[in-house]
């Protein structure tokens, strides 16, 4: 015990200019002492960052909305609950009926569309009628074509037919048009049944 007491009244007794030192020197193992037991930061792995980048909600492109039975597509119309469509017909036969002898006159030649008409839901208290002599073909000219109706029984060629439709009722075929062989430009094919106006512009 009188060693301990000695040496502490020999550290009191020490000068300053050796003191200050060894204060700084003490000083200087706290900090290095507190640094080495801070926690350590972790950064996230790149497995980790990969599977936050694919676990993201990506965006995605609307779709496109596909054509229904009430939305028309580029050659088709819905007017009043029934659905109407037409495409040109490429090389038609000349030489309609059952046995071939309705044929067009002389410098005219027969041209065809591929038709279909369908009753979606078409009011009863509508004309529900589908028929071949509501079509009618108009070139830019202005002229004006009826459809050929003596064509029925032709090989191999399905026409148009006329039906008195109910709702899913579907009319499909070839209309015939006899035009002069150096016609013009078309500039529309139309269905008119009286309370219906389906324009089809070519």
């Amino acid at each position: 015990m009188n060693a301990i007491v000695r040496m502490i009244k020999r550290y009191i007794k020490t000068p300053l200019k050796y003191a200050l030192p060894l204060l700084f020197i003490g000083a200087l193992v706290l900090v290095s002492i507190s640094g080495c037991t801070s926690p350590a930061t972790t950064s996230p792995s790149p497995t980790a960052q990969q599977a936050q980048v694919t676990a993201a909600p990506t965006s995605e492109a609307s779709p496109t909305a596909a054509p229904t039975a009430n939305s028309p597509a580029a050659n088709a119309y819905v007017v009043d609950g029934m659905e109407f469509h037409a495409a040109p017909v490429a090389n038609p036969p000349q030489a309609l009926g059952s046995s071939g002898d309705t044929t067009p006159a002389a410098g005219n030649v027969y041209v065809a569309f591929d038709c279909t008409v369908k009753n979606i839901n078409a009011p009863t208290d509508s004309n529900t009628r589908i028929g071949m002599t509501y079509w009618q073909l108009r070139d830019k000219a202005g002229n004006v074509y009826d459809p050929e109706i003596f064509v029925t029984g032709t090989p191999g060629v399905k026409t148009f037919e006329s039906v008195d439709s109910q709702h899913g009722d579907i009319v499909h075929g070839y209309v015939f048009f006899e035009v002069p062989a150096n016609h013009g430009d078309w500039k529309s094919l139309t269905y008119n049944d009286g309370g219906r106006n389906a324009i089809i512009n070519l």
